[in-house]
């Protein structure tokens, strides 16, 4: 006789809107894999960032972040045409294996969690790099969109914090120090969180206005 694991929180992704998909239930037994389609938001998209949640919420800003990934070279198409499948494998040793796949290009991306949260450390160091390098490119970029819309309503000493976070970040991937990478890697994830917030509630003063 064995006793069988389970996982204690939903493993899921981000979509637009800020919703929460989650592809592994709380309360699944380990192993256990599923996978889910997804696609694109807006037209002649050429990659789709993959951000991996634990939690309950269908808001994906109140769950824990697990991590981010980025899956480029998409087809030049219209919005909804191409099919990303997304595949999450939590093994018996509790390593979450998420693989994005384009069914049209036939690319592929995948990202590692281990049981500690921590992204990757089965991974070779060079595979590390270049995920920690995709994870802060593709955060910088959404922090910009977002810092673009958002600025006139920011106070001051937050849009500096804003683009003095950018600037260091972005010299810290030429580095190529992993432990750098991780901490402008977080940072960013936190930044990003608040500016968020700064959007939700600036929508929902819209809403109710």
């Amino acid at each position: 006789m064995s006793v069988l694991e389970v996982i204690n929180y939903s493993l899921g992704v981000e979509i637009d809107g800020d919703q929460f998909i989650p592809l592994i239930r709380q309360g699944s037994r380990i192993p256990v894999r599923s996978n889910r389609m997804f696609t694109t938001t807006t037209r002649r998209q050429s990659s789709i960032e993959i951000h991996v949640l634990q939690g309950e919420d269908p808001r994906a800003s109140k769950n824990i972040s697990l991590g981010r990934f980025l899956l480029s070279g998409i087809r030049d198409s219209g919005r909804g045409e191409p099919r990303i499948q997304v595949t999450f494998h939590l093994d018996p040793d509790g390593i979450l294996q998420v693989t994005a796949k384009d069914l049209d290009t036939g690319g592929l991306q995948t990202f590692y969690v281990t049981r500690s949260g921590e992204p990757g450390l089965n991974q070779p160091p060079d595979q590390r790099i270049r995920q920690l390098h995709q994870q802060i490119k593709s955060m910088i970029q959404r922090i910009q969109i977002m810092y673009g819309k958002m600025e006139n309503r920011l106070e001051t000493s937050f849009q500096a914090e804003i683009e003095e976070l950018v600037e260091r970040a972005q010299a810290s991937l030429s580095s190529g120090v992993e432990s750098h990478l991780k901490h402008y890697r977080l940072a960013l994830e936190v930044n990003l969180g608040e500016l968020q917030a700064v959007c939700h509630n600036a929508w929902e003063r819209h809403e109710h206005a």
